[in-house]
């Protein structure tokens, strides 16, 4: 039996499947949220993407979806949910039928459904924050999150996590889910940044990056004349030098300021430097860590290859004080990272930052012999590591995701004396413990065994390794051949 269209829109609505609504690039943002097993889902994207009306539409759904449902949809401020957010809500709905359509609450700033589902719409501003507060949220969207003045990680973790914790998780497939929409912030400092970075990394597929590009409606006439406006030199129908504010605005990226960043030569070189490689037959270990008692301590393993003249980081520990440890875990950890890595042979060095009670508990109760790095003039010993990657004498294995974010994301404070702290990223302190471990390379140091003249390879004088010294000649000999094997 055929039905009408009429009716078949009622019916989607009814169930709350609208989807079909989105543009493709709107699709792959709703698909991957729900893919996702994390219940922290972060969207880093251009703007004229249709991000938040594809984020009304997810609530709209799940609204629909599971009765009773509390969602909150959270806008930097009341201005942009008066201005933006309640018109792109208002313009989803036409076509709803009459009786599916949700009313809206003024005196809440909500729109409320016919089976008891409410989505609350609120404004992160000052006066505003604690109306995101309530008993429980079964989805929470925040939009253009990178916008928003107050603490963001104090908005999620104190405000609406907990809202989220007892929520049945059964229930629906985004049932507690928090998804975080934004443009990039002008400054890497802001918490969205964080956000972004852990996402990025944390195999959980909770992140995707879409630029201007991805935008299925715009065409690439358009895209320049945008790019004309946001400062950029175009040449012929094709960008030949972008703006900041079209890096930042259009194509998503995370924009540091040159001089507040701390090795703002990693971007450039992140694709050379990021790689797999051959380990050597020889060569010389280090450990290198950072420890902390209210940020990050960083253990970081590596080596020196000395035929190659690069430094080599092969694996990292990263531990959150608020996750807890003590000596002992630290130090089980150490030993059996540099099992895993290394077997047998011992590094050639362990150094740390100046804790002479953890350095003095390290090595007599653990056998985890560290030595105490210098510390003096930091810019100088910071500047020593931006040499190192802008030349490519260092090489990252890629599972090494706490270096390479703090090496991307890594600011000075404002006065430039420390490094800026950064919510879950603590003062960067990958960057410290690499710090350390270039200040205390022993580079000139051949670690390949000597070799001496074999006599089933060369024909050499018995007399030679009997006599307790030998002649000039004999002398110039035995430095001959032994020069000789060590070239070859």
């Amino acid at each position: 039996m055929e039905i009408s269209r009429a009716t078949a829109i009622a019916m989607l609505y009814k169930r709350g499947v609208l989807h079909w609504k989105l543009k493709p690039e709107q699709k792959i943002m709703y698909d991957a949220i729900y893919a996702t097993p994390s219940n922290l889902f972060v969207i880093n994207c251009s703007r004229r993407l249709g991000k938040s009306y594809m984020l009304c539409l997810i609530c709209d759904e799940y609204a629909r979806q599971v009765p009773g449902a509390q969602v909150k949809y959270a806008a930097p401020t009341r201005k942009q949910v008066r201005e933006i957010i309640k018109p792109i809500y208002s313009k989803m709905l036409l076509g709803c039928p009459e009786n599916f359509k949700p009313w809206w609450n003024t005196m809440d700033s909500a729109w409320v459904y016919p089976n008891g589902s409410k989505i609350s719409i609120v404004g992160c501003d000052l006066n505003s924050i604690d109306r995101l507060r309530g008993e429980e949220t079964d989805l929470c969207a925040i939009d253009e999150a990178g916008l928003i003045q107050e603490d963001l990680g104090y908005i999620v973790r104190d405000i609406i996590l907990p809202q989220t914790l007892t929520v049945n998780k059964n229930k629906h497939p985004l049932a507690g889910k928090i998804i975080m929409a934004s443009t990039p912030p002008k400054s890497p400092a802001h918490p969205f940044v964080s956000y972004i970075a852990q996402a990025e990394v944390s195999g959980l597929n909770n992140y995707i990056h879409m630029t201007i590009y991805d935008n299925s409606m715009i065409t690439e006439e358009l895209i320049n004349e945008y790019a004309k406006d946001s400062g950029c030199v175009v040449e012929n129908n094709k960008i030949v030098r972008m703006s900041t504010t079209f890096k930042r605005e259009y194509m998503a990226e995370i924009i540091t300021e040159e001089t507040y960043s701390i090795i703002p030569e990693y971007e450039s070189a992140e694709k050379d430097v990021v790689i797999l490689y051959k380990r050597p037959p020889y060569f010389d270990a280090y450990v290198s860590m950072d420890p902390a008692l209210i940020d990050l301590t960083a253990v970081l393993f590596g080596f020196w290859d000395f035929l190659r003249n690069k430094l080599v980081i092969e694996d990292e520990i990263v531990i959150n004080y608020k996750d807890g440890y003590n000596t002992d875990k630290l130090a089980r950890l150490i030993c059996e990272k540099e099992r895993e890595l290394w077997g047998d042979q011992a590094p050639f060095l362990r150094v740390m930052d100046c804790n002479q009670q953890l350095c003095q508990d390290l090595n007599v109760l653990h056998g985890l012999n560290f030595t105490v790095s210098q510390k003096d003039d930091k810019e100088a010993a910071v500047n020593a590591v931006r040499l190192l990657i802008y030349s490519r004498q260092i090489e990252i294995h890629p599972r090494c995701k706490s270096l390479r974010a703090h090496l991307k994301y890594g600011i000075w404070d404002n006065k430039k004396r420390k490094f800026e702290r950064s919510g879950d990223f603590g003062h960067f302190d990958c960057i410290d413990a690499l710090v350390y471990m270039v200040r205390n390379l022993s580079r000139r140091r051949n670690p390949y065994p000597s070799y001496i003249p074999s006599m089933s390879t060369h024909f050499v004088s018995p007399e030679m390794y009997s006599k307790k010294s030998l002649s000039e000649e004999e002398e110039k000999l035995k430095n001959a051949i032994v020069g000789h094997i060590r070239k070859g």
